[in-house]
Formats: structure tokens, sequence, C-alpha cells
């Protein structure tokens, strides 16, 4: 039975895209050195001597993209320039970008990733596009879902009702015919988007 197993084990591997496959041992060994520094310089370079052993690979690509956005994520945490969060988000695009090229089902996490970092720097159609994809990721094997993967789903479909609520909202055209309202109203002043505070006891506008 384990002879049968390893035998169906090896045709699936052997069917399967090569870009989608696991590197080889030794560039696995150069990935987990890479991933597991402390130094993000022997980090990088070891990633981009993975992605020179194994180009037509995957798995190369998003393990160093998946590095540089969680640098990012801290980045943005704890340094008060945001260009440095904003050039690790811009690598791990490029990089997971090139991954899904390589193998389009390899990963959820490439989908929603490529989403948060474009919704991110306020490019929400191309994020659109990325959310897309993740909601409509389906693989046979677990390991190819990250672990919080229906909580993602949940949060990225109320993303895009959210978004689409948005667009019709802006996209309806009402008619524009203010009044004065007595006792609240300035009849002297443009007054516009009027908004309660939490507590309804004060009324917030725009001259």
């Amino acid at each position: 039975l384990l002879f049968v197993l390893k035998v169906i084990a090896s045709i699936a591997q052997e069917e399967q895209d090569p870009a989608c496959l696991p590197p080889d041992k030794k560039v696995l060994k150069i990935l987990t050195t890479a991933k597991n520094s402390t130094d993000p310089k022997v980090a990088a370079e070891n990633f981009a001597k993975a992605i020179a052993q194994a180009p037509e690979i995957a798995a190369v690509y998003f393990d160093f993209g998946m590095y540089s956005y969680e640098k990012g994520l801290k980045a943005y945490e704890t340094n008060p320039n945001p260009a440095v969060g904003d050039r690790n988000f811009a690598k791990a695009e490029e990089l997971l970008a090139k991954a899904a090229e390589l193998c389009s089902d390899y990963h959820s996490d490439l989908y929603y990733t490529l989403g948060i970092i474009n919704y991110t720097q306020e490019d929400k159609e191309t994020a659109k596009a990325w959310f897309e994809k993740f909601i409509a990721f389906k693989h046979t094997e677990p390991e190819h879902y990250g672990a919080d993967f229906s909580k993602q789903k949940a949060e990225v479909n109320q993303l895009l009702k959210m978004e689409s609520e948005a667009i019709d909202f802006t996209a309806q055209e009402v008619p524009f015919e203010p009044v004065v309202v007595k006792n609240v109203s300035t009849a002297e002043a443009d007054e516009y988007f009027p908004m309660l505070s939490p507590d309804n006891l004060l009324l917030f506008y725009t001259r």
C-alpha cells in the first residue's frame, strides 16, 4: 500500500507544472537560511541566491515576497518614514506577482497579499482584481491555503461589498437643493456635509 501511494504521489508530481513544485533540497536550505536570518541584508542575499538557482520556481518568489511584505508591515509600524514601508511593499508586489505568473494556484496568500498591498496604496481597481482572484482561488491540497483563509475570505467579501456600495452611491445623481435650517444654519455662509457628534449634542459642518 505504501509503495502504491508513493507511485501515485510521484505520478501526480510529474503531471503538475514544474513551476508549482517545491525547489530542490539545496534551494530549500538557502530559503530556510534566508527566512531565519535576523539580518535583512543576509536574508536578501540568500533569497536572491535562491532565485538565481531556481528562477522558474514559484516558491522562491513567494517566500521572498512574503518576507518583504512582513518587513513592510513592520516598517510602517516602527519607522516614521513611510517610504521604507512603501519600498518593501513594492518589492513584495513584484515578487508575488511573479510567483502568481509562474504558478497561478500556488497559494491563496498570493492574491490576498497582493490585494492588501494595492488597497493600502490606494490602487483600489488593482486591489479589486487581486481580491477577486483570491475569492475564486481553489486547490485540492489544503497546504495551498492560508491558515486564516476563511476569515480572510469573509473580510474580503465584506470589503468588496462596501466598495461596490460606495461606487453605486457616488454614481447616483441626486438633486442639490440645500435649505437653511432654522436656529442651526448660518444664513450668511455656505455650510455643507452636516454630521452629528456621537452623543448627538453637537453638529459639525464644512464651510
